[in-house]
């Protein structure tokens, strides 16, 4: 418990460093030590509890309070852009999302369901596998933006240095990713995937082009389209009485739970770029490298196949499962023929990303114990070589000024 802990927090008192720093010895000896620790945090948890599948209940209700206050911060920062931007669709899937989950966790009833597996931390073999490949390829990416950011801005001289909002956001976002993979409540699953959601639209919108914006609110929109459908789930769990938790979906619940499996796949799927929500993660790549990197390896589009993975038993044998399963066949070959097809590096390696998801969730789709393994394995060893393969591409492209192949 102790090393979870550590990987909440920790990343979250490095962001609140990093903001005070933009450049410097300082700010690269905060990044490279906090990466050390991370590493070695996530790399000890798996050694010590490996093959122990384990709950954790803590005192709920004052961590409940501060990540809905937190939550109304970023409602109210998002609807501030959308309102700015002229983007009425992004307050408008932001708030009722809101509204509902304040209700549910300000409401004494949220409070009464208290059935076994309904730990508010949980961790099992996929989710130590998961931690594994966020805390070990994050912080390396890390190290590596701290060069890359410093000639990317040599490169563009018209874009205002931020660098330290870059890394705050960088550590806050695997803070995020953390708290998502060990979060067995569906409400603070809730929480730590929107703030994976905002997270990506900072780092989209980076350089603040016009491009930039544009693309940025359209991965925001597609995501939170993703949350509404978590929403929905949590709310009809919540209506039926039943453990509102991923311990909830395993075969022998499978009855009550192939609504809400549905309604979580769907939401997986816009996170995980599947068609048809497949364009944001494609504009994503006017991100400098980092971001990129980061989006397609061991964050982000990740979580959107973790999610499906988790609830994968509820679908084996079932049309559920084959509908979720055709769809990933379906983008696997179709994002595959596209990629191909593409001279861009970073488009044909976004395209390649979206093929190698699709994959992914066609095996989650088909539910069986050897088929969740081999997802597992693929998400393990795409997010090893996608990381590596979008750190090589941005060293070339700024050595040679292209992207072209």
């Amino acid at each position: 418990m102790s090393f979870i802990l550590l990987l909440l927090f920790f990343p979250v008192v490095t962001a609140l460093l990093l903001l005070f720093f933009k450049h410097g010895i300082i700010r690269n000896t905060i990044v490279i030590l906090s990466a050390v620790v991370i590493v070695s945090s996530s790399i000890l948890l798996l050694v010590n509890v490996h093959g122990i599948e384990n709950t954790t209940s803590i005192p709920s209700e004052i961590v409940s309070r501060i990540m809905l206050a937190i939550e109304v911060l970023v409602v109210v920062y998002i609807c501030i852009v959308g309102i700015r931007q002229k983007r009425y669709l992004i307050p408008m899937l932001a708030v009722p999302q809101l509204v509902f989950l304040a209700y549910l966790e300000l409401s004494a009833s949220s409070h009464s369901v208290q059935i076994e597996g309904n730990a508010l931390i949980a961790f099992d073999s996929i989710s130590l596998i998961m931690a594994l490949v966020i805390g070990v390829i994050g912080p390396v990416i890390a190290i590596f933006a701290l060069g890359y950011m410093k000639e990317y801005h040599q490169h563009h001289p018209e874009i205002k240095d931020r660098s330290n909002v870059f890394f705050s956001v960088f550590f806050l976002f695997l803070s995020a990713m953390f708290g998502l993979v060990f979060s067995n409540q569906l409400t603070w699953f809730s929480f730590f995937w929107e703030m994976t959601t905002v997270a990506s639209f900072i780092f989209i919108g980076y350089s603040q082009t016009e491009l930039a914006k544009e693309n940025a609110a359209r991965a925001l929109v597609y995501n939170l389209i993703g949350g509404l459908f978590i929403t929905a789930a949590i709310g009809f769990l919540h209506y039926m009485n039943l453990p509102v938790s991923l311990g909830f979906f395993t075969v022998k619940s499978r009855e009550v739970a192939l609504l809400p499996a549905v309604l979580l796949s769907i939401a997986g799927m816009a996170k995980a770029a599947q068609f048809p929500f497949a364009g944001w993660l494609r504009g994503a790549m006017v991100a400098p490298t980092p971001v990129s990197a980061l989006l397609h390896s061991s964050t982000m589009v990740k979580a959107g196949v973790f999610l499906i993975i988790k609830i994968s038993p509820v679908f084996s044998g079932t049309l559920q499962g084959f509908l979720v399963a055709a769809v990933g066949a379906f983008t696997f070959l179709a994002a595959a023929f596209i990629a191909i097809s593409r001279k861009d590096a970073k488009e044909v390696l976004a395209y390649s990303t979206i093929s190698n998801l699709g994959l992914i969730v066609l095996c989650a789709g088909v539910g069986t114990a050897e088929a969740v393994w081999a997802a597992i394995l693929l998400l393990l060893f795409h997010a090893l070589a996608k990381a590596l393969l979008f750190c090589t591409v941005g060293l070339v492209e700024q050595r040679i000024g292209s992207r072209s192949i």
